[in-house]
């Protein structure tokens, strides 16, 4: 995507977030993400912020030419996941071997990469997905 409008366009609404939802997330109008998604404002001051609220880097928001992963999200979301695995398993009564929990964090963190994208982490999202995959763990 050649412009920053057209990232901005993509990014939110490939999160599910509306203009208004943006814009109360970064602390601004709703008029003010508009007018960066019409063009008319080209370098907003507060790039990280909306940055962050998307789950993308400033960077790629404003060239494109990084990647737009937001690699400290996706760190922290990977270290959450791997605690509660380990967290979880015990609690299960299993063995929290290295493949164990390796197996179980990897379903787990796939599930949540895919459905928020960058984005930080919440407990029930997690706490939900290791219901589902101790549930597949115990049918094995």
């Amino acid at each position: 995507m050649e412009t920053l409008a057209k990232r901005l366009v993509q990014a939110r609404k490939d999160r599910g977030i509306s203009q208004q939802e943006l814009a109360k997330t970064v602390g601004v109008a709703q008029s003010a993400i508009s007018s960066i998604e019409l063009g008319i404002t080209a370098k907003p001051g507060n790039i990280v912020s909306i940055a962050k609220a998307i789950g993308v880097t400033p960077g790629w928001l404003m060239t494109g030419e990084e990647s737009p992963i937001n690699t400290e999200i996706c760190q922290k979301n990977l270290a959450m996941v791997i605690e509660k695995a380990i967290e979880e398993i015990n609690a299960a009564g299993l063995e929290a071997t290295p493949v164990r929990i390796a197996r179980i964090s990897s379903d787990v963190y796939s599930g949540i990469v895919t459905i928020l994208a960058g984005q930080p982490l919440e407990k029930q999202t997690l706490d939900y997905a290791f219901v589902q995959a101790l549930k597949a763990e115990f049918e094995s």
